[in-house]
């Protein structure tokens, strides 16, 4: 929790990731973006691109890179796509 006084948005946007929070980031004036990474470096990185990094070098403002607990981390493999069903009610 960050306490009261501070909002936080969670949005959803399709399209190319870095590109969205970027653009979503301009056009709602956020002062502060905080972003997972998955921690890879070099070779991995550069093959498989970096989200966070792209956000980072192009944001509008101040981004705040979080790795996953250790017990979280996922294995180094690329996610194609994502799926997400919402059931309307309780």
């Amino acid at each position: 929790e960050l306490g009261t006084g501070v909002p936080v948005v969670i949005a959803w946007e399709g399209g190319d990731a870095a590109g969205e929070i970027v653009r979503y980031a301009r056009a709602h004036e956020i002062d502060l973006l905080v972003i997972g990474t998955h921690g890879r470096t070099g070779v991995g990185r550069v093959l498989v691109g970096s989200v966070a990094a792209a956000v980072i070098r192009t944001a509008p403002c101040l981004v705040l890179t979080v790795p996953p607990p250790a017990e979280l981390q996922l294995p180094q493999y690329k996610v194609r796509g994502a799926a997400l069903e919402v059931a309307d009610g309780p």
